[in-house]
């Protein structure tokens, strides 16, 4: 079944995500009171089905400049991308953990399609929960990355958020969102994909 989602179902729920994802970094960036948050908003409204004019990479360009100065490249092996990174691994193995739980093929993405990655649908799936891990390594970019650095980034699946009209902690919320996605490309958009709340 998974093998047969429909592209058209597949751009419906990218565009979703990535608008989700956009949202929450704008949310984000307006809790620490970011100057120039406002400037997503027009990405937000950009995104197209399968977001193909990639306003994802456009919007994540200005948000890292106003998050982390606009000296910052991302991908670059210095102390905040090394966070960044194991941040998001700690995502992507929960999300990796809910798909295999629901009989789905972590492998087989939405978006993500690349043959040497095992991950291509969690990496899809995590998209919008990453400002979680990007709130921590901001509040925390003073330290150097070891031991503090690392359990303060565990406890991002423990922290709470709001979805579904309920308070949740981060690992509850991942399921009820996979939960949306697999329904929705399942059901062939009959349901809708839920967000949190920061």
């Amino acid at each position: 079944m998974q093998a047969m989602w429909e592209k058209e179902t597949k751009d419906q729920a990218w565009q979703t995500i990535i608008k989700y994802k956009i949202y929450n970094q704008l949310q984000l960036l307006k809790k620490l009171g970011i100057v120039g948050y406002e400037k997503l908003e027009a990405y937000i409204d950009g995104v197209k089905d399968g977001d193909a004019t990639n306003r994802e990479g456009h919007a994540a360009k200005v948000y890292f400049n106003l998050l982390f100065g606009r000296d910052f490249i991302r991908g670059k092996g210095d102390n905040t991308n090394v966070a960044l990174d194991y941040g998001y691994s700690i995502l992507l193995s929960a999300f990796n953990r809910e798909i295999v739980s629901k009989g789905y093929i972590t492998q087989l993405g939405i978006n993500h399609k690349n043959e040497f990655n095992q991950y291509n649908l969690s990496c899809d799936f995590m998209e919008p929960f990453r400002p979680l891990v990007d709130e921590i390594v901001y509040e925390n970019r003073e330290l150097v990355f070891g031991k503090e650095f690392k359990l303060k980034l565990l406890n991002v699946l423990n922290r709470n958020v709001d979805i579904g009209d309920r308070n949740q902690f981060v690992s509850n919320a991942i399921s009820q969102f996979t939960n949306s996605v697999l329904n929705f490309m399942d059901k062939n958009s009959e349901s809708k994909i839920m967000n949190y709340e920061l």
